[in-house]
């Protein structure tokens, strides 16, 4: 099931650009989600990069957290299914490719 996320422009070009290395290296196509979770699987490797980026972020508790995930859940379920899906074809399109509605 796939869902969506949202970030600011930079940081999409700047996943764009990380998947494009990963194509090159594996010498196939690489989606943003086999990115995201490459980035993942590798900050496992260095949990010191991460304490850098939450310590970036304001103080919150585990609680808060876990209901500001909570709200966010909720609010991508109520998006209706075809419009999600709409949004989706366009706006992951890979490497440049933009797909067009049909």
């Amino acid at each position: 099931m796939s869902s969506t996320i949202k970030v600011a422009k930079q940081t999409k070009e700047m996943l764009v650009r990380f998947a494009a290395t990963l194509q090159k290296r594996y010498g196939r196509r690489v989606d943003l989600d086999e990115a995201i979770r490459h980035l993942l699987l590798r900050q496992e490797k260095k949990p010191e990069v991460l304490d850098s980026i939450i310590g970036s972020v304001p103080m919150m508790s585990t609680a808060e957290l876990y209901e500001e995930r909570r709200l966010d859940e909720e609010k991508s379920a109520s998006v209706p299914r075809e419009l999600y899906t709409n949004v989706l074809k366009v706006s992951t399109g890979v490497m440049g490719q933009v797909f067009h509605r049909r």
